[in-house]
Order: structure tokens, then sequence, then C-alpha cells
């Protein structure tokens, strides 16, 4: 009990913490600025390279800058998982290395593609506003620097601060940008006359690009089954009537989402249309299944989350009515829609669950006042 007069000292961990981890993202950062200006000026040495296109700044900025992403993440990750006060030591000490290593690779890779992505997008568009502009050694091994100095930042903060809104958060960002970019760059503009499946058979960067995008989607669902977990168990356990089940089929069901979404992205139509399909409807059963039981399986949630489970169940009714036998979406436009909802669900049952985990915290963390001792009145 301190001597003294005043407030007794409190201990600013989290506060350091995030200085530590700002700290060291700038470090990766000026690490990976030198490694971007070296790499750049020895490749470009001795030319001029346009903006974007083959052996273009563009190309060598993405390359780079995707290989800082996937080095600088676990250089954060690693730590937040396996120290004294890890996520994985505390809440899942079950997990044996491998699982770890993977979660570790699977999303570094995630990372760097989308770094990559990014930084194509970000250089295509640039030839588009300045043309046929072309730089020198010095000027684009700046921009390489540059970008792998950025990719580095982020990708490290991204590792120290992992949790399951900010995977779900990299699950629709990925998605959404290596779908985008499969499109663009498929070479037949008809694709989408045959079905969505179409754009991972397609030749060159698109086909690549489209069934990478789906397979790593699916490990970010693996890794975010264990995260999501921890939240609901921790948010069930304060509740009474607790039921270890529940939790045993959240994450079972999400594992299924995930092993099928990377069996899809794995096993194109044009390998195996039997098990490209079998998991392509795994996944959808498995998501009708989680939205049909969710009250049972998640109670206590707020009575918008599961009118919301009843609006996607209705989505999905409509949407299979005008693709059969009305005939109004093509099976592209109606895989589409019924992939845009079951998407959307993940993401609105992770942060619930995220924001049920944060609101306990808050009221475990309200000080509580002894009870004032009553004072008999005298007359």
């Amino acid at each position: 009990m301190p001597m003294h007069g005043g407030p007794p000292r409190t201990s600013y961990i989290a506060p350091v913490r995030a200085l530590e981890h700002e700290a060291k993202a700038l470090l990766a950062a000026a690490i990976f600025l030198g490694v971007g200006l070296l790499v750049g000026g020895l490749t470009m040495w001795g030319g001029v390279w346009p903006l974007f296109g083959a052996n273009s700044v563009g190309q060598v900025a993405a390359a780079v800058g995707a290989i800082s992403a996937i080095l600088s993440f676990p250089a954060a990750y690693v730590p937040s998982i396996s120290g004294e006060d890890g996520w994985h030591r505390r809440h899942t000490p079950h997990l044996s290395r491998t699982k770890r290593a993977f979660d570790t690779f699977g999303l570094a890779v995630c990372h760097g593609a989308i770094i990559l992505l990014a930084i194509l997008t970000i250089f295509t568009l640039m030839q588009s506003v300045f043309g046929d502009v072309k730089f020198d050694v010095l000027a684009g091994s700046i921009c390489v620097g540059v970008a792998s100095s950025i990719s580095a930042y982020f990708s490290y903060l991204s590792g120290a601060n992992v949790s399951s809104t900010s995977l779900a958060n990299v699950f629709v960002v990925f998605l959404v940008s290596g779908g985008v970019a499969s499109m663009l760059a498929a070479t037949d503009s008809r694709w989408f006359d045959m079905n969505l499946s179409a754009l991972g058979i397609t030749d060159g960067f698109a086909g690549f690009t489209f069934n990478v995008t789906v397979a790593l989607s699916g490990v970010i669902i693996i890794v975010l089954a264990d995260y999501l977990v921890n939240d609901v168990d921790t948010v069930f356990k304060r509740r009474p009537h607790y039921r270890p089940w529940r939790t045993r089929v959240i994450r079972w069901s999400f594992l299924g989402l995930g092993v099928s979404l990377v069996i899809v992205g794995l096993i194109p139509v044009n390998q195996s249309l039997i098990v490209h399909n079998i998991a392509a409807n795994a996944l959808t059963i498995i998501f009708l299944f989680l939205l049909v039981f969710n009250r049972l399986i998640v109670p206590g949630f707020p009575a918008m989350f599961y009118i919301a489970d009843w609006i996607l169940v209705a989505s999905l009714a409509v949407a299979a009515v005008l693709y059969y036998p009305v005939q109004y979406f093509n099976l592209t436009s109606y895989e589409m829609l019924t992939g845009s909802l079951i998407f959307c669900w993940i993401v609105i049952f992770v942060r619930n669950s995220s924001a049920a985990l944060a609101d306990g915290d808050d009221v475990a963390r309200v000080p509580v006042a002894p009870p004032k001792r009553s004072i008999p009145l005298t007359p």
C-alpha cells in the first residue's frame, strides 16, 4: 500500500505495447525501404522502365512489396501467439505447432497477395493517368522502395493485432480484390455466360488469381475459426446454461466452410467437376444449416441478428426462384449473389460475436463501489 498521498500508480501496459508495435513497424518499414531501393536499383540499372506492363516498375514494386509483407507479418504475428501472454497459449493450448505454423504461413501469404493486387492496381491507374511516361533507375528505385516500405509497415501492424474482426476484414478485402482482379484480367470477355467457376479455368493471370483467391480465402476462414470460437465460448461461459456443444458446432461448421472454399479453389471444374461441385454444395449446405439453427446454436444475441438471418434465407429463396424457374438470373448472377450473402453473413456473425465479447469485458471492468454503511439517525 503506498505510504504517500494521492492516487495509486497504474500500469499502462496496453499503450506501451501499442507504441512498441508502432516502433517495430517503423523499423520494418525502414529495413524494407532499403531492400526496395537496392532491389530496384539492381533490377532497373541501365534502362528506362514503363509504369505498368511487362518489365515495368509496377511489376518489380508488386513483387518486392508482396515479399516484404510476407516476411513482415510473421515477425509480428509469431511473438503475439507464442509468448507467455500469446493468444494461442492462453486460449487454445491444445493446438499443435503444425497448426500454428499453418495459420502463420496462410495469413502471411494472404497479406502478400493483398499487397500484390493493391500495388498492381495502383500502377495500372498510374499508367492510365500518366500514359507512356518511363522511369529511370533512380525514380523507379524510389517507387519500389516506397511500395516495399509501406507494405512492410501495414503488414507488421496487421500481424501484431490479429483478432476475429481483423481477420474478417482481411477476408473481405482479399476476396473482393482477388475476385475483381481476376474478372478484369479475364481473356474471355463472355465468361459470365457460363458460371462463376469459369473464371477458374481461364488462361493466364485471371484463372490463377481466381483459384488462389478462393483457396486462400478458405485458409482465412480456417484460421478465423479458432479466434471466433474463443470469442463465442467466452461469451457463453458468462451466461447461465452453458453448453460446450454449441462452440463445437461453430468450430466444425466454420472449418467446413473453410475446407470447402479451399477445395473449390484448388480443384477447378476442368480438373474434377464432381469434386468441385461437392465442395461448392457443401459450402451452401453448411451455410443454410447455420442460418436456420442460428438461434439454437448462438442464443442471447440481439433480435435484429436473428431477423437478419431470416432475411438472408428469404433472399436466397427469392434468388433461387429468379434463377429457376423464372430464369431472370443466369447461373453466374445467382452464384455471385449467393456467395455475397454467405460472406456478408460471416462478417455479421464475427462482428456480433466480437461485440458481445467487448460488451462483456466492459461490464467486467466497471468498478463496483462497496456498499455504504447505514448510520442510524438519532433524535
